[in-house]
């Protein structure tokens, strides 16, 4: 399905942070410079968000996009991982705030995107719903099609 555009990796074992770990380890031992890793459920992210993160990894090390429930939609590194990945309460309103506490007194150049929503709730969904609906009313096309096409179905 991902075509020559993209290569798929299997995830290891592990929780998110031994995964996100796994996928820049990988990238980095690939001899990539610079990696962002983005998640799935930020279909309407605008895209100018991922070139900004890129620009900022030139002069960073560590670039976070919050999201608006208190973790983050986005995270890119330049080079190496910081010990923000082991043993964190994911999923928690906290996240952002304890990888804050984590970079404490490290070394660490940090950069930041406006923060932006994710979809984990049905409230989430019910938010993401409308604005995919006021994007298109905007005339604004909101480049998610399948996602658009299954709110559009959850309506009646």
């Amino acid at each position: 399905m991902a075509g020559e555009r993209y290569e798929l990796t299997a995830q290891p074992e592990g929780d998110l942070g031994c995964r996100m770990a796994a996928f820049f380890d990988g990238v980095f031992q690939g001899g990539d410079a610079k990696a962002v890793l983005l998640g799935t459920d930020s279909p309407t992210l605008p895209l100018s968000y991922i070139s900004n993160a890129f620009e900022q990894l030139e002069d960073v090390d560590l670039v976070l996009g919050p999201a608006t429930d208190g973790g983050y939609y986005l995270i890119g590194l330049s080079g190496s991982i910081p010990s923000i990945f082991q043993n964190m309460n994911w999923s928690r309103p906290s996240v952002m705030a304890d990888t804050m506490n984590r970079l404490q007194g490290s070394s660490c150049r940090l950069g930041l995107l406006p923060p932006w929503y994710d979809v984990d709730t049905l409230d989430d969904w019910q938010m993401l719903r409308g604005h995919l609906s006021a994007l298109r009313r905007a005339g604004i096309d909101p480049r998610a099609p399948n996602t658009e096409k299954l709110a559009l179905e959850s309506i009646g």
